[in-house]
């Protein structure tokens, strides 16, 4: 089934380009493993039989090789099926003469290779992904952020941009979890990774977010909102809101925005030099703050 550049490349790197199964540097030829198999009925035009599996929660990058003699054995069963691998290649030919055994071997070694096994070391019964932590597909885009927030009734750049503690804060429960659309693109890709789901209230369609997704949310909209008393307001404090807007907007000035703001705003605004649109209306949105932040010397 088609899977598209974007999420091709995310799931490549899920562990730093590495092979979900050994660990090992994917090849050029890499392919996208679906750990609970399509199990593709070819007499019926190719079609998948479970297309429910084929989404970014349920993918793992794999070695070519390794995708393929997985074929449509899930987890469990490939590992069960691997455990006896070291067995199945002490059978292999020591000398074959026919071209078929020849690639057979070459094909069984080549895995052996890339799992390190070998007649006297069997497999682990782990695969590389089950020995590191990893968060590949957990943490939201801003634009996600938007959306959920959206959904639960939350205003979230009024949140992140208000100084007050009461915006900052978020309610025990929403008093709503809904988007309704008929189809919506980031939307979408939270139901692929099990942030969200489709379902339809009298009789129209709309969004509803997981459990798992609110959580998210709410660990991240912590982080975005990042609330601080009065006396604690120092410039990290300022440069977060600052990096905070010019995201909203879609402002891209450098690795770090709030430092070309605060360096445009020192070096041209406060001497009434021109500075380009973008810049002045981030100077323009903060710009009671910045002018406090210099006179009490934080800026320099």
């Amino acid at each position: 089934m088609y899977i598209s550049k974007k999420d091709r490349d995310l799931v490549k790197n899920m562990f730093a380009g590495k092979c979900a199964y050994t660990g090992t540097n994917l090849l050029p030829d890499w392919q996208v493993d679906h750990v609970k198999a399509l199990r593709r009925n070819w007499w019926l035009n190719n079609s998948a039989l479970f297309e429910e599996n084929h989404n970014l929660k349920n993918m793992l990058p794999a070695q070519r090789i390794v995708n393929h003699y997985k074929h449509s054995m899930d987890l469990e069963q490939f590992r069960e099926f691997m455990k006896n691998f070291h067995l199945r290649i002490t059978k292999l030919p020591m000398n074959p003469k026919v071209q078929k055994s020849i690639k057979t071997k070459a094909y069984m070694l080549e895995i052996a290779r890339l799992f390190d096994i070998t007649p006297n070391k069997p497999f682990s019964g782990i695969f590389y992904f089950e020995t590191i932590k990893y968060d590949y597909m957990k943490k939201l885009t801003l634009k996600q952020m938007f959306q959920i927030a959206h959904a639960f009734g939350i205003d979230l750049f009024k949140a992140a941009m208000s100084h007050k503690l009461k915006d900052k804060t978020l309610p025990k429960e929403f008093y709503r979890n809904r988007f309704q659309k008929e189809y919506d693109e980031v939307f979408e890709e939270l139901v692929s990774i099990g942030y969200a789901e489709k379902r339809k209230w009298q009789d129209l369609p709309f969004y509803h977010v997981t459990d798992e997704g609110e959580k998210q949310f709410r660990k991240q909209f912590s982080e975005i909102v990042n609330y601080k008393p009065e006396k604690e307001r120092d410039l990290s404090y300022l440069k977060h809101r600052i990096n905070f807007y010019c995201s909203y907007r879609y402002y891209r000035f450098c690795d770090d925005n709030s430092e070309h703001i605060i360096s445009a705003y020192l070096n041209y605004w406060v001497k009434k030099y021109y500075v380009s649109h973008t810049t002045e209306d981030t100077i323009t949105m903060f710009k009671n703050e910045l002018a406090s932040y210099y006179k009490r010397g934080l800026l320099a």
